[in-house]
């Protein structure tokens, strides 16, 4: 296990220090040690989250976007052959 700061965390992850505590608390994100507020985390699960999360993101934007072009009020052409490799995203950096 590769063990990182909150602060790595918070720059992997590109959000703020208190967001971070707060994926801690809330058990989005496991802490391994936990000593006068000094949480240290797993890079491994730290990489497959901020992955999980872009997909999502990625989904997301994904919908939007066909729902604009069904309402005639986007045209990206070749945006029907957009792909990602969900599996690869999800599996990488994993033990």
């Amino acid at each position: 296990m590769i063990k990182i700061s909150l602060e790595t965390t918070a720059d992997i992850l590109n959000v703020s220090l208190d967001y971070v505590e707060e994926l801690v608390i809330r058990g989005v994100l496991n802490d391994y040690c936990d000593s006068m507020d000094n949480y240290i985390l797993n890079l491994n699960e730290v990489i497959a989250y901020r992955n999980l999360r872009d997909l999502d993101r990625c989904d997301a934007l994904r919908e939007l976007t066909r729902e604009a072009q069904l309402l005639g009020e986007y045209d990206a052409p070749g945006f029907d052959r957009f792909e990602y490799d969900r599996d690869r995203l999800i599996g990488e950096n994993q033990d």
